[in-house]
């Protein structure tokens, strides 16, 4: 059974494990990110959501990265889920009129799995995919 656990940078650094999913999966971990949603299994990280708030721009950017071997089990679904809901509750919490979720998109597969769940290219940047929350 996988659990999810969400997290606050406290020290201004990720944990490890987590720096270390990012970069094998050859992903960069913005300066701005400072929390995440890790998905374990027992003690083991199986996938991660970066991210942050950006309350200036009612918007919560994220990255999404998964253990190649453990890909096509959902993960990415059940994170982006889990990103999609920490908006929510921003907007609600932060007094949001508009809250979007966004994504700077660099393959193919995660461009897919975002249409699914409602994202569309921003007009302006085409690899920025982002959604309406509220």
């Amino acid at each position: 059974m996988n659990k999810f656990r969400y997290s606050t940078i406290e020290d201004g650094d990720f944990d490890d494990e987590v720096i270390r999913l990012f970069k094998d999966c050859s992903l960069h971990l913005h300066s701005n990110y400072d929390r995440y949603y890790g998905v374990y299994e027992g003690d083991r990280l199986l996938g991660a959501a970066a991210m942050c708030i950006y309350d200036g721009v009612e918007s919560v950017e994220f990255s999404v990265a998964v253990v190649p071997e453990e890909r096509r089990r959902a993960l990415a679904t059940q994170l982006i889920e889990q990103v999609i809901n920490y908006a929510k509750q921003s907007a609600i919490e932060y007094g949001w009129e508009s809250a979007q979720v966004e994504s700077y998109v660099i393959n193919d597969k995660l461009i897919a799995l975002l249409q699914r769940f409602g994202f569309a290219p921003h007009p302006e940047e085409p690899r920025r995919w982002t959604m309406n929350v509220s």
